[in-house]
């Protein structure tokens, strides 16, 4: 069941990363609330479907404590829409290891949390590399860049946030984080969605705009969603949150050779030398990571 879930989660992340920079940067979808509405339902209507007596939204305690972790993934998910359509595949990885630097400075911060001469490392390697990779960036995206940054601290705030949240609610698994900040994500955008509609109907109307390949390709994305966040949670639920954490470090590597196959590259050998730093920083904090987990182990 391992084997399985973990090639589950790598491959689900890799199609969903794959169609995602299609649909912003090929496609040029102009809903792309639209589309996060449409995963967020299939989402919860999934778990919900799957295991209904975990699913409380109106509980006083769960939604006092994840409003914030609800906004935090909302806002995490709309900018990196927006860094993707502004950014290389290759890029896009660089600066989402970011998500790695602000965790790590959010989990010190808001749950004292004490971490590694390794981990450090990995810190400092994968700034320089994302600053080594714009200084190599042949189609450098002020905006690309600039959303990429917020987006990190969204995702290092989310994650910070839930687990706070399991902290208080001892009941309140990966599941139920996932279905209930889906469900919560419904009621955020829906309204955005609602706006955009006009616009999506004048791109359907278009001439020239293949219909069935471009609803085809829209309802992969909101099943993928969900298959993603399924796949993730069962990953960690039938190995652990470090080999999640891991298999994700390496669907980043695959990411890589994938845009510059499909999607090409705009890196000079200097960003490429970032991209490696990056990616250095990356299986550093993986290999910490698992020491770390390791050590806690063998002292239990």
């Amino acid at each position: 069941e391992s084997a399985l879930a973990v090639t589950a989660y790598l491959g689900s992340s890799l199609a969903m990363t794959t169609v995602n920079k299609y649909v912003v940067s090929v496609l040029r979808f102009p809903s792309m609330n639209l589309l996060l509405l449409l995963e967020s339902i299939a989402t919860s209507c999934a778990i919900a479907a799957a295991v209904p007596g975990r699913c409380r939204p109106w509980d006083p305690a769960v939604l006092r404590n994840l409003s914030l972790v609800t906004l935090a993934k909302a806002a995490n998910l709309v900018l990196n829409c927006w860094a993707m359509e502004h950014t290389s595949l290759p890029v896009y990885n660089v600066l989402k290891r970011f998500n790695i630097v602000f965790s790590v400075v959010a989990d010190a911060a808001l749950r004292g949390t004490r971490f590694s001469a390794a981990v450090l490392a990995s810190v400092v390697l994968i700034t320089v590399g994302a600053l080594v990779t714009g200084s190599g960036d042949l189609e450098f995206s002020p905006f690309g860049y600039f959303v990429a940054l917020p987006a990190s601290v969204m995702n290092a705030t989310y994650l910070v946030l839930a687990a706070r949240g399991r902290d208080r609610i001892p009941d309140l698994s990966h599941v139920d984080l996932c279905f209930h900040t889906a469900f919560y994500n419904i009621f955020i955008f829906a309204p955005l969605a609602s706006v955009e509609l006009g616009e999506v109907s004048h791109f359907l109307g278009r001439e020239g705009v293949p219909l069935a390949w471009t609803w085809s390709t829209l309802l992969a994305y909101a099943l993928l969603g969900a298959l993603l966040n399924f796949a993730a949670f069962w990953c960690t639920a039938a190995t652990s949150p470090v080999t999640t954490g891991v298999t994700g470090n390496f669907k980043a590597i695959l990411a890589t050779w994938i845009g510059v196959a499909w999607f090409g590259s705009s890196l000079t050998s200097v960003g490429w030398l970032g991209l490696l730093l990056s990616t250095a920083g990356g299986c550093l904090y993986s290999a910490a990571t698992i020491a770390g987990a390791r050590k806690q182990v063998k002292a239990a």
